[in-house]
């Protein structure tokens, strides 16, 4: 049996019940827009918590669109993108954070993910960008770039590439899904700390490639 297989089964002394697994945001124009005519997904590290539950970032991404005092970290990742509308903003991405489940209550907020939600969270990455096939997806953590999945450049025993001499910390590397579709993933800074222009750059410059077919 496959470590992902595995994850579907029921949790350790939860009779019939499985690991919570928070639902991914689509946004309504992720297919029909996207941004600059193409389909992201921008994955974050981890939720935090006491009430977790399946629907929990999508409340978080429809408390961002609503002006949620809370709501700092998505509203710097919008900026990125030089939107000034949330909502237009979010209704054309993806966003999921890595770690299936809550890290935790508030005090554990930059915890990092057990070996088991890790081992979960690289099962449901793959699943979700097979399911969703989004072009490209915006990894803002490098805790999440550290524990991803192999790409294929890894598998292949290549180095990943850099974004470009002015961001020498930023690499990309694709996958490339059960149905042949090729996905290309960046590892980019969390908001948290991160230099907002050089982020914005980044993010321009990941937009005007063209993606892989």
């Amino acid at each position: 049996m496959s470590d992902c297989a595995r994850q579907s089964q029921t949790a350790p002394g939860l009779a019939n019940s499985a690991p919570i697994e928070h639902k991914p945001w689509k946004g309504s124009l992720y297919c029909k827009l996207g941004i600059d005519g193409q389909r992201l997904a921008i994955v974050g590290y981890s939720h935090h918590g006491d009430d977790d539950n399946e629907d929990y970032t999508i409340k978080s991404i429809r408390n961002a669109i609503l002006g949620n005092p809370d709501g700092a970290f998505f509203n710097l990742i919008r900026n990125y993108f030089f939107f000034e509308s949330s909502d237009e903003f979010w209704e054309r991405v993806m966003f999921l954070n890595y770690l299936p489940r809550s890290v935790g209550c508030d005090d554990k907020r930059y915890a990092t993910g057990t070996d088991e939600q890790i081992q979960q969270a690289k099962c449901r990455f793959l699943r979700v960008i097979e399911q969703y096939r989004p072009q490209k997806v915006l990894i803002l953590s490098k805790k999440t770039w550290w524990t991803l999945p192999m790409t294929v450049e890894e598998t292949a025993g290549r180095k990943l590439k850099t974004l470009g001499p002015e961001f020498p910390d930023f690499e990309w590397g694709t996958y490339r899904t059960a149905n042949n579709h090729v996905v290309m993933a960046f590892g980019l800074r969390h908001p948290q700390g991160a230099n907002g222009e050089l982020m914005r750059k980044a993010i321009q410059r990941i937009l005007a490639m063209p993606p892989v077919p």
